[in-house]
């Protein structure tokens, strides 16, 4: 499970953040006299007229060029407003003027790091560091930002030289708890995060950290709790009082979703002849953190050349219960009922996953479904069951090996095996994401059937190119909306070397923390078959 770490909490237009501005201004008044603006410009900002405030603080820096306490004032403001670009600007300007203005430095690379402008965020602390050495924030929050950036290994080294100049023994928890985490060890970094924050209980790092591990794996309750805990030491926070909302809507209560659904399916050598759209509706109520109750319904129509459509109505219920980032289980139960074809029947399923140890995933599963790829199929009411089971490890972040096996029977009396093992590499990670996997696959029927593909001995092996690509500045982190395209193009060799191409494309969007909706389009071409699915679905978080 790939997890987001914390970012600093962004300053804005914040009351304590004025009061402080304001305080240092009437302190700076009365030290020097001759500064008659300072009072009123601290009134204008204390009272929120952030213009009023950055006119005048322009107007002083342009009279007194050389105080670096104008600039500063100025750059908080700007900052205040949201003004990022304008905010670096007056800080590079500053340092032009006053090349040793370390706070200058400090908030231009901070700024940077709020706008994930991360190369040169890691370049404004180098030099922090570098005019101040013994400056702590400048070392500690380097080598955040470069967690941040994903470039792990000189974060970790960043992390070590801030341990090496003394006093801050508190961070050696959160440094291990990052190596774990970055390290796919979750497990680890969660009670290493919990040490951490023994250690220092006010480290926002570390709660952000823990907070969206809590999140990532579906603990809301726990992830509300932490989030509300690092809010009441920076209230500001922007990324915890985002993060925080995006859990309260997602724990328990009610989820609605409406869609539809078409495949369209051709090839006479593989027995299937299909064209069949629907639309559903469901409702999903999270009971408890653990457990969430289902229901749906769906209404399809197959439609045949040269013969009657069939209209199949459905109605079913699912219950899933999840431990965390243990493991789980689910079942559900479907009643089908056609319209003039055949009689009414039942699909269901039930199965599991735990993980173990660190990185290790096993599943197992029973599925019943209905066989609808034919005419013949849906009418004379054609099924098979199935169990399945796979086992899944990461080797750290970026390679997975996997394996799983199938065994099931069709309704007709044909047994059948396939199996199939595969490799997958994070080539980028995210928010863009590049990523490849190869596949082997071992199919075995033991008849041979006129009305189904069912193959005496048949092998494929697919390779899978795909890219992910986060839209916006911070993608899903951090609780922002979750906006995304995945396309991946797929090439499957078979036992005969005839080859399949396969493209498909999903779009995400979040419509806020309630909304979201979701597209896809997969195609199929290959000599022996050719096929299209799209789906489509609009779903609300409408919490309890």
């Amino acid at each position: 499970m790939a997890v987001k770490t914390g970012e600093a909490g962004k300053a804005a237009a914040l009351p304590v953040a004025r009061l402080i501005v304001l305080l240092a201004l009437l302190a700076a008044s009365a030290a020097s006299p001759c500064r008659a603006g300072l009072p009123e410009i601290g009134r204008l900002y204390g009272e929120g007229r952030l213009s009023e405030a950055r006119a005048q603080a322009e107007d002083l820096v342009r009279r007194e060029p050389d105080k670096p306490e104008n600039r500063e004032l100025l750059v908080d403001i700007l900052i205040s407003e949201h003004r990022w670009d304008d905010a670096i600007r007056a800080c590079q300007e500053g340092l032009a003027a006053v090349p040793q203005d370390v706070k200058l430095r400090l908030t231009m690379a901070r700024v940077y790091s709020w706008t994930r402008r991360f190369s040169e965020s890691v370049g404004a602390y180098d030099a922090c560091i570098a005019a101040q050495p013994r400056l702590l924030d400048c070392w500690i929050e380097k080598a955040r930002v470069l967690g941040w950036a994903k470039r792990f290994g000189p974060a970790l080294a960043a992390y070590r030289a801030a341990l090496d100049q003394g006093g801050v023994d508190w961070l050696r928890p959160e440094m291990q708890a990052k190596e774990a985490l970055w390290s796919q060890r979750v497990f680890a970094a969660e009670e290493l995060d919990l040490a951490a924050l023994e250690a220092k209980p006010d480290n926002q790092e570390s709660l952000m950290d823990l907070a969206q591990l809590y999140s990532f794996s579906g603990r809301h309750r726990l992830a509300q709790e932490t989030y509300k805990r690092l809010l009441a030491v920076n209230p500001y926070h922007t990324a915890a009082i985002r993060s925080l909302e995006k859990d309260e809507v997602r724990d328990r209560g009610l989820r609605l979703s409406a869609g539809m659904d078409h495949w369209n399916a051709d090839s006479s050598e593989r027995e299937i002849e299909v064209d069949r759209i629907g639309t559903f509706l469901e409702a999903a109520w999270g009971m408890t953190e653990e457990w969430t109750l289902s229901a749906a319904g769906e209404r399809s129509v197959y439609r045949f050349d040269l013969e009657d459509d069939v209209a199949e109505n459905v109605v079913g219920g699912r219950l899933a219960y999840v431990r965390g980032m243990r493991g789980g289980a689910s079942a559900r139960f479907d009643w089908s009922a056609y319209e003039g074809a055949s009689k009414a029947r039942a699909s269901y399923g039930a199965g599991g996953w735990v993980k173990p140890v660190e990185g290790l995933d096993l599943s197992l599963a029973y599925a019943r479904e209905n066989l609808g790829t034919n005419r013949a199929n849906v009418v004379d009411g054609l099924s098979r069951w199935a169990l399945a089971s796979r086992g899944a490890y990461a080797l750290g972040r970026v390679l997975t090996v996997a394996g799983d096996y199938k065994y099931g029977r069709v309704s007709d009396g044909n047994p059948f095996h396939i199996a199939g093992a595969e490799l997958e590499v994070t080539v980028l990670e995210r928010p863009r994401k590049l990523y490849a996997a190869a596949r082997f696959e071992t199919w075995s029927y033991e008849h041979d059937s006129s009305r189904y593909y069912s193959p005496g001995s048949y092998q494929t092996y697919a390779g899978l190119i795909g890219y992910r690509h986060d839209f916006g500045s911070e993608g899903q982190v951090y609780g922002a909306p979750e906006r995304y395209a995945d396309l991946r193009l797929r090439l499957v060799l078979d036992s005969n070397r005839d080859p399949e191409l396969n493209p498909s494309l999903v779009l995400h969007g979040d419509l806020g923390p309630r909304f979201y909706a979701e597209a896809s389009l997969s195609l199929n071409d290959s000599k022996y078959y050719r096929d299209k699915a799209v789906y489509a679905v609009l779903g609300a978080h409408l919490g309890r």
